[in-house]
């Protein structure tokens, strides 16, 4: 038969359980933090080795909009305030939502953003009823989409410094490498979104 610990020793056993969850989250909010900064820095800093006047630039801030560095720079450093914030919120204020009763992943979601089921696909465009669960989706995915697209940018930039031939290659096969980076990025947000929602519920459905 298993032994109950006494409730004195329980207590303290979770401050150290709780101590190792705070202590994990402040490394991963760390790790996340330092890959986004070094990896904005390197798509500027090539982005300037490659194309210095912003000529060949796919940035739509220049290659649309006709933005300079001055507005790259600034929409860079507003972009990434507000995802490191979003990530913050993610990090030590979010809480998913449990003892939701729900029968599948598309019933879960809709009752997390809209209190009702049967609603799954209005995620796509309407703001939920408790926004700070779309505040906490966002900051788990926004930094992570942002990251993989940086390393996207700096490969596409070192590639086109160098001129490999792959490179060149690559560019007239694809016709519009813009469209194909930013689809990737698109694609890697998408997933990334299904991974916490979809471990949310899965938590959500093991408390019942």
């Amino acid at each position: 038969m298993r032994r109950i610990p006494p409730a004195k020793h329980i207590f303290p056993l979770r401050i150290v359980i709780i101590a190792i969850d705070i202590s994990r989250m402040k490394k991963s909010f760390i790790l996340l933090f330092i890959a986004l900064i070094i990896l904005r820095l390197l798509d500027l800093w090539t982005t300037y080795r490659s194309t210095p006047t912003l000529s060949d630039e796919i940035n739509p801030l220049s290659s649309i909009f006709g933005g300079g560095w001055l507005m790259i720079i600034l929409t860079n450093f507003i972009l990434v305030g507000g995802i490191l914030y979003l990530h913050y919120f993610y990090t030590f204020k979010y809480t998913p939502k449990t003892n939701i009763r729900a029968d599948s992943y598309s019933a879960y979601l809709s009752m997390v953003y809209f209190n009702e089921p049967g609603k799954f696909y209005q995620v796509l465009y309407r703001m939920p009823v408790d926004r700070s669960v779309l505040l906490g989706h966002l900051g788990f995915v926004l930094i992570r989409a942002l990251i993989f697209g940086s390393i996207l940018a700096v490969l596409n930039n070192t590639f086109h410094y160098y001129q490999y031939t792959f490179y060149i290659v690559w560019c007239d096969f694809i016709a519009h490498p813009a469209f194909f980076i930013y689809s990737l990025i698109l694609l890697f947000f998408v997933l990334c979104f299904y991974y916490i929602t979809h471990r949310e519920y899965k938590i959500n459905k093991a408390t019942f």
